[in-house]
């Protein structure tokens, strides 16, 4: 079965060499995709943006197929993504993350009697509060996403019984997260006593995280914060904000392993989005690494309530700061949920465990025609 999928900033995870920002969504759908390689039953592709690569390009048994940059004008975009949709020819088509084209290429997909799976990335997306909802014709097209596609992956039971109240015919499976598990170091002595990683949108609430290293200069905060390209002056706020906080160390853009580096030179892992679809790759990253996870407002299926992973602070910016002003005092505390965090993640996120579940959906959703 030839497979597709349709992530266009996910060129810079196969070519290390492109510095470009790409999200969690794209992350493990490039994992999911090594993992899925594997199986001789399946033939991976990949459509990804235009960064001045070949046309076709094969990584790791996995090819990329090149179609728009960027910068070019939307029309043209267009044409161009469906022209190479078409050169690629898979049996079906995998998408991820909510846009105003995920509807056009459902429907095309109808047409031309290919299988569409879309994968939902956000809460949002499945109970109207993400921005697009705000424009009438972005929700048609989001109606005929949904009304059109052959499956919809979700990854929480909340996002299942949205749609499920919505599209009673919706074929639905749910798939949670995964990611790579690797053996902890637990005899490095951590840098850090906080760190975030993010985008600058404001959902992501970085302002909590700035705040929170005014208030406790006795303790070291590091901040990964990627540039939002829809959001270029809140960036610029939050620089100004940050540079003057001496205990306050900011970074920009790096590779996943070099982020992987600085969690394991952390402690705690401040969570401050309001909104996300189940706990993020960069807090399964945290879990990975062995940190404590103190979120502000979400608090998702298993972690903190049944594994004791981290600690819940019901939206509430001061509870949030006291947590982190005693938390790296309580090294025994720290230590049980750095153990916590990992078998939690061990157990609920491996890869592995999570590409099988994919393929068997995918290998028996082939079979139903």
């Amino acid at each position: 079965m030839k497979i597709c999928i349709i992530a266009l900033r996910s060129y810079q995870l196969f070519n290390k060499k492109i510095a470009d920002p790409s999200g969690g969504a794209e992350m493990q759908l490039y994992l999911l995709a090594k993992e899925l390689q594997k199986s001789d039953l399946l033939d991976i592709n990949f459509i990804v943006a235009d960064y001045g690569q070949s046309a076709i390009e094969e990584y790791e048994k996995i090819k990329l197929w090149k179609s728009f940059n960027f910068n070019q004008n939307l029309i043209h975009q267009i044409f161009c993504f469906f022209r190479i949709f078409s050169k690629v020819n898979a049996d079906v088509y995998i998408q991820r993350t909510l846009t105003v084209f995920s509807g056009l290429i459902a429907i095309y997909c109808r047409i031309i009697r290919k299988k569409f799976v879309y994968m939902v990335a956000h809460d949002g997306e499945t109970d109207n509060s993400l921005p697009v909802y705000n424009f009438w014709f972005n929700r048609i097209l989001i109606n005929l996403l949904f009304n059109q596609a052959s499956l919809v992956i979700v990854q929480n039971n909340y996002e299942l019984n949205n749609l499920k109240n919505k599209y009673p015919g919706l074929k639905i499976e749910l798939l949670k997260k995964g990611l790579e598990i690797k053996e902890l170091n637990h005899n490095k002595e951590p840098i850090y006593d906080c760190i975030w990683v993010g985008r600058c949108e404001k959902w992501k609430n970085p302002r909590i995280y700035v705040e929170l290293a005014e208030r406790n200069p006795s303790l070291k905060f590091i901040m990964i914060l990627f540039p939002y390209e829809n959001e270029p002056q809140f960036y610029d706020e939050m620089i100004r904000k940050s540079t003057h906080i001496a205990n306050l160390t900011l970074m920009d853009y790096m590779q996943n392993d070099q982020i992987y580096e600085l969690l394991s030179e952390s402690r705690i892992f401040c969570f401050t989005s309001e909104l996300e679809g189940d706990w993020p790759m960069v807090v399964l990253e945290a879990c990975a690494s062995g940190l404590a996870v103190v979120s502000y407002k979400l608090n998702y299926d298993l972690l903190i309530d049944d594994y004791h992973g981290g600690i819940f602070c019901h939206g509430n910016v001061d509870e949030m700061n006291d947590e982190i002003a005693k938390l790296p005092g309580n090294l025994e505390l720290l230590s049980s949920m750095s153990k916590n965090a990992f078998k939690f993640v061990s157990e609920n996120h491996d890869i592995k465990g999570r590409a099988e579940q994919c393929k068997n959906i995918l290998m028996q959703f082939s079979k139903q025609g």
